[in-house]
């Protein structure tokens, strides 16, 4: 993965261990874990690029991965629930406010199983695109497929007997993985290094937690565990 002329030099995990010290430099607050999930994007999307074309097949407009189960840490969740507020077009984010807490409900009371099963679209997904495609979560900007006829046979799947809507058969490109998987360690390893809990919560239930009490962030900032009692 290269981010720069030393890159090179540099030990696994360091990339993503600079980035949480470059983005929490001055502080943990929304703007910074905003700025962390930019970085982390960005960060993945060189590895992309350092793969060339490789026979990604994933385009705009194709969004069948916006209806799988997504888990986020509460510094990407933060990020998108700043989103809300900053990214979009007033009557938009209120639109997909309230989608986020009737997906948050209904993921409830499916539970994992149902909820990969129901197939239901990400509150962020806007005319089969992603609203809020900056500070998307690490599990989506690490997420390549390399055959899209595969990841509409898992869509159409998750709602038969058959089951499907995981991605779990989805081909990726492997050497992609693996990088985005280093990058994600060493963040993980910064933020536990600070204290900073780094452990995952669903996409929906998660930002709905602080539609509805935003004091999630101050416990999450003072080092605090940060659970959502539901469904995850």
């Amino acid at each position: 993965m290269s981010t720069g002329q030393d890159s090179s030099a540099k030990a696994p995990g360091a990339i993503g261990t600079e980035a949480v010290r470059a983005a929490f430099a001055a502080g943990t607050d929304v703007d910074a874990c905003a700025a962390l999930t930019q970085r982390v994007n960005r960060l993945a999307g060189r590895a992309l690029q350092a793969f060339g074309d490789a026979g990604i097949a994933c385009r705009r407009g194709c969004d069948f991965c916006c209806h799988l189960r997504v888990m986020v840490r509460p510094h990407e969740a933060i990020a998108l629930y700043r989103a809300l507020a900053t990214h979009l077009p007033q009557q938009q984010a209120r639109e997909v406010r309230q989608r986020v807490l009737d997906n948050a409900s209904r993921i409830g009371r499916l539970g994992p199983g149902g909820h990969a099963a129901a197939r239901v679209a990400c509150a962020f997904l806007v005319d089969g695109a992603c609203s809020v495609y900056a500070v998307r979560p690490l599990a989506c900007a690490g997420f390549h497929s390399l055959d899209r006829a595969r990841c509409e046979q898992d869509h159409v799947r998750a709602g038969s007997a058959s089951g499907g809507g995981t991605g779990a058969g989805i081909p990726m490109l492997q050497g992609l993985t693996a990088a985005v998987g280093v990058l994600e360690a060493g963040m993980d390893a910064a933020l536990a290094a600070r204290g900073l809990d780094c452990g995952l919560v669903e996409l929906h239930e998660a930002v709905a937690a602080l539609i509805g009490n935003p004091g999630f962030i101050a416990r999450w900032r003072g080092g605090r565990s940060w659970r959502v009692p539901r469904g995850s």
